[in-house]
């Protein structure tokens, strides 16, 4: 029944409200939170390059117009604008590692999916979803090396961005 539901997605938030007040293992795998966020910089700019460097083939494979594929990257950077906006609310639901282990396999799917794709309808609807968690994986990853580099008192943005822009070249290719 509709009750039931309603009773269970509370009790999902509820859980959910909770994981953000705990402390999450530390990763095995990283030595340090920077480390761990330079990953994530540059698999973003994996994502972006991938995708940028496919678009004649995603065009071709699809039928899509020159026309068409310009509003829907239009209506893509919308859903990430609006995503960006929610990332506030939402990093206050959870914490910014909770959300990035999320948004980026999403990514990963929706990549893959758009690249698959012979359909135009569903690339479309498959890039307006790429595009909101692209906007909400952007603006938790600066947000947390904000947090880095508060924390070791000494600049690092240059450095994420350049593993971000060093990934969009690589990957476009």
């Amino acid at each position: 029944t509709h009750r039931a539901r309603v009773g269970r997605w509370k009790d999902l938030c509820r859980c959910a409200i909770q994981l953000k007040d705990t402390e999450m293992p530390a990763s095995k795998v990283f030595a340090s939170p920077r480390a761990a966020n330079m990953l994530v910089f540059a698999a973003f700019g994996a994502v972006v390059g991938t995708f940028s460097g496919s678009i004649p083939v995603i065009l071709r494979q699809t039928g899509i117009s020159g026309e068409l594929f310009g509003l829907t990257l239009t209506a893509m950077t919308v859903a990430a604008v609006i995503m960006m906006a929610l990332g506030g609310p939402i990093s206050r639901r959870f914490s910014y590692r909770m959300i990035l282990l999320a948004t980026l396999p999403l990514i990963g799917m929706a990549l893959t999916l758009v690249m698959t794709t012979h359909s135009a309808a569903l690339l479309i609807v498959l890039l307006i979803i790429k595009g909101g968690l692209i906007g909400l994986t952007d603006c938790i990853m600066n947000a947390e090396g904000s947090v880095i580099e508060h924390d070791l008192a000494r600049p690092v943005f240059t450095i994420f961005h350049g593993g971000l822009s060093a990934a969009v070249a690589v990957s476009a290719i």
